[in-house]
């Protein structure tokens, strides 16, 4: 594909001297110009997944699911009621949708299960407590 081909050149332009010149992405948010790479990966590999062709996000990369799981929680609003700890029982991983409540839930599972989960995409094999004991899953906010 032409366009492909074009990234991938422009993309090797972008140097040091000019990544951190800022840019206005599709949906108006004003960002340096090294993030294109990773926007890029990012909506590649999850769109992949949504296409239902045989990958899933448990298939992707450790490294790459963290930094996607962490990404999108920063982007996520306060949720109304508990914190949630996403707690990777397959990768160091621990990252906290903040809450506006005091308590916490902790949802434990595969790092790419966490990642579907917060992407609103259907997950599986997690399990959730909190202070009293065993809870559902939480739904959480959509991420921007």
């Amino acid at each position: 594909d032409d366009r492909a081909a074009t990234l991938r050149s422009r993309l090797a332009e972008l140097t040091e001297a000019v990544a951190d010149v800022e840019i206005v992405n599709g949906i108006g948010q004003v960002m340096p110009a090294r993030r294109i790479p990773w926007l890029r990966a990012r909506e590649v590999l999850i769109h992949g997944v949504d296409l239902d062709a045989g990958l899933a996000f448990i298939d992707l990369p450790p490294d790459f699911l963290a930094r996607l799981l962490a990404d999108i929680v920063s982007g996520m609003p306060v949720r109304a009621g508990e914190s949630v700890d996403l707690d990777a029982s397959d990768a160091p991983v621990l990252v906290r949708v903040a809450g506006d409540g005091d308590d916490v839930i902790t949802v434990a599972g595969p790092l790419g299960e966490l990642v579907a989960l917060v992407l609103g995409r259907p997950a599986h094999g997690l399990a959730a407590a909190g202070s009293s004991g065993p809870v559902d899953v939480p739904v959480l906010p959509s991420w921007s």
